[in-house]
């Protein structure tokens, strides 16, 4: 029956229902080969020990292979690799980018209905190899042609850690591939690549455009994220909730200390002088009983330490500004003014001679809605804690380390001291801003820190280099499994 099946696959299988192209092979002797297909349908696989091809990681169950390779030796390694696992029931080549995608399962070959695919192929492993399956060649015969033929094995489902999709991801092309020979290029390509689709919005007033799609790949390191919003899209959704906000309460009597403290010491002189202040304003919050902490810089100085603030401090309150505003004119009188309107509008309390520092309060948090699966704003008793600015007791957000990798990168540990490491491409579309030129200046100055200064790149040396004693020894540990990322991170900041 075995033969009979192989004899029959050809006809019934070959270019039909679920198949695109033309096959190539259809014999015990080597792989099974559909062309002009879109990609083998199916369980990944990513169980290869070893890497035949010499190349890097790529998507889950991915190899991608060096350009120096041809297809015909992409091909003939990515066989020996699925050869050697009998899980493995074959792969995806896609040519034009030397990637082979492996299977664990194969259920379907959608046909290729444009360029971007012609080149594409299925290879199905043959029985006559330990791990191939009657059911690869099998599955699409009906049953009268293959009498005695045993069921098809349930295939076994491996859990992945990104929803299906096409790979690569829709950051693809963004990886710096001028970079491929850098020890972390792997595990940065690997992030970027794992980047998915942009979430459906229906209710954001403005229509998703190119440049928001290209600053959520600026943001690379969300790949291993698995999440999918982009900072103007969580911006315009959440600030536009105004008219239909509830008041979520929260008992600051109640609040548990953080789980985490700063890595350096904080470094806050002008506390003491603007005391006075702290005290009236996160006094009312709490009387208030409204979710608020320190965001963006504010929330990196009580992650990180170091200096809080660069003269101004970032709050995020989930109270409509209007009614925030309202509530402080009462407090602090004529310091309090609201600018901007919608998605920008903010509530200020200007300095004065005895508090040298301006305080902001704003209605949005991208970082907390960036994954859709969260509550927002964060308000349960795991998702707030107490912390201090000097001796005044406030709220601030208990998953800050994490919130600080996602909004600054995996180099936030490192003092840089400049702006817009949260939205690369801004800068690089803003080249002679003040922001960008001083950013370019204090990462390109750490070339001459760097072994590898030479061929234009920053190394771990180089950014170790800023964490220097005792006093930075917990940032240097809790920077080092992040090392190479945040390494990374630098080189493309400046090549941007």
């Amino acid at each position: 029956m075995q033969a009979k099946c192989l004899a029959e696959v050809a006809d019934v299988c070959g270019g039909g229902s679920g198949r695109g192209g033309t096959d190539e092979a259809d014999d015990d002797e080597g792989y099974r080969v559909t062309k002009n297909i879109k990609w083998c349908s199916g369980t990944n696989w990513e169980g290869f020990a070893s890497n035949a091809l010499g190349g890097h990681v790529g998507d889950p169950g991915c190899l991608i292979a060096p350009a120096s390779l041809d297809a015909k030796k992409v091909e003939a390694g990515c066989e020996s690799i699925c050869d050697a696992s009998s899980e493995c029931q074959g792969f995806t080549h896609y040519a034009k980018t030397g990637e082979c995608c492996f299977r664990a399962e194969i259920s379907e070959m959608p046909a290729c209905n444009d360029a971007s695919c012609e080149s594409n192929k299925c290879f199905e492993k043959p029985r006559g190899i330990e791990g191939g399956s009657e059911s690869v060649f099998c599955a699409l015969l009906p049953p009268e042609l293959v009498e005695g033929r045993r069921a098809p094995a349930e295939p076994k489902l491996k859990p992945e850690p990104y929803p299906a999709m096409p790979p690569p991801g829709p950051c693809k092309d963004t990886v710096e591939t001028a970079f491929s020979n850098a020890s972390w290029f792997d595990a940065y390509a690997a992030e970027v690549r794992a980047l998915r689709e942009l979430a459906p919005c229906t209710d954001c007033p403005e229509a998703v455009d190119k440049l928001e799609q290209e600053a959520y790949c600026g943001m690379w390191w969300l790949g291993s994220e698995s999440i999918a919003q982009p900072i103007e899209r969580v911006y315009s959704k959440h600030n536009y909730r105004a008219s239909t906000w509830k008041k979520v309460a929260v008992d600051a009597t109640k609040g548990k200390t953080c789980p985490f403290k700063p890595l350096v010491p904080m470094e806050n002189a002008w506390v003491k002088s603007c005391r006075s202040d702290f005290v009236k304003i996160f006094g009312k919050l709490d009387e208030l009983a409204v979710p608020y902490y320190p965001r963006s810089g504010t929330e990196l100085a009580f992650v990180r330490g170091g200096s809080v603030s660069d003269g101004d401090i970032d709050i995020f309150v989930d109270m409509p500004q209007q009614m925030l505003f309202e509530e402080l004119k009462v407090l602090i009188g004529g310091r309090v003014h609201v600018s901007g309107s919608g998605m920008y509008q903010e509530t200020h309390i200007t300095k004065d001679g005895s508090c040298p520092l301006e305080m902001h309060f704003v209605f949005n948090d991208w970082v907390a809605g960036f994954n859709p699966a969260e509550p927002y704003p964060p308000a349960g008793a795991d998702q707030l804690c107490r912390c201090k600015l000097g001796d005044v007791e406030i709220w601030c957000a208990a998953a800050g380390p994490h919130r600080m990798r996602m909004q600054y990168g995996p180099s936030w540990r490192v003092p840089l001291g400049i702006k817009q490491m949260d939205d690369p491409i801004w800068c690089r579309d803003h080249r002679t801003h003040d922001w960008c030129t001083h950013g370019k200046s204090v990462l390109g100055a750490l070339k001459s820190k760097s072994a590898v200064g030479a061929r234009g790149l920053v190394d771990e040396q180089a950014l170790l280099s800023l964490l220097p004693g005792d006093k930075w020894k917990a940032a240097r540990e809790s920077l080092a499994p992040d090392m190479n990322l945040a390494v990374a991170q630098i080189n493309v900041m400046l090549k941007l």
